[in-house]
């Protein structure tokens, strides 16, 4: 997949974490607005069921089309290790949800569009250095045994 207005100026595996995490954002706040407005539900717990689905979503198109990582052994602990960044994320923006929605007067969509944003590159770093790195995956597979 080429851009040609990004050619040459992002690497190929950014775009793909931007689209990628893109489709991931549009799932979770599709999710989290029809559960709000049409379900009646609390916007917190519409997090936290979004939450569920779009963690789905995004370890599988991080792992096979970003990072193109096709192996499955060792997949148990990216998947556990992926999940641990998720959920230190999902506490990160729960926090910064209320705050910005409760004390800041913010609309909760937009709120939570500005926190995704902070939260990309971080999660970026981490799956790329860490998660999805073939060789710290190597390496803890070899310890275990």
């Amino acid at each position: 997949m080429e851009i040609p207005f990004l050619k040459g100026h992002l690497p190929r595996q950014v775009v793909k974490f931007i689209v990628s995490g893109g489709i991931v954002a549009g799932t979770q706040l599709t999710l989290m607005f029809l559960l709000t407005q049409f379900l009646g539900l609390w916007y917190m717990f519409s997090l936290v069921v979004a939450f569920i689905v779009a963690f789905c979503v995004s370890f599988t198109m991080q792992k096979f089309w970003t990072f193109g990582d096709s192996e499955t052994s060792g997949m148990h602990i990216q998947a556990s290790s992926y999940f641990l960044v998720a959920l230190l994320n999902l506490g990160i923006n729960a926090l910064l949800l209320y705050i910005l929605v409760q004390y800041v007067a913010l609309w909760y969509l937009f709120a939570q569009v500005l926190i995704d944003g902070l939260l990309a590159i971080s999660s970026f770093l981490i799956y790329k250095f860490v998660i999805f790195n073939r060789r710290e995956i190597k390496a803890e597979e070899g310890a275990m045994l």
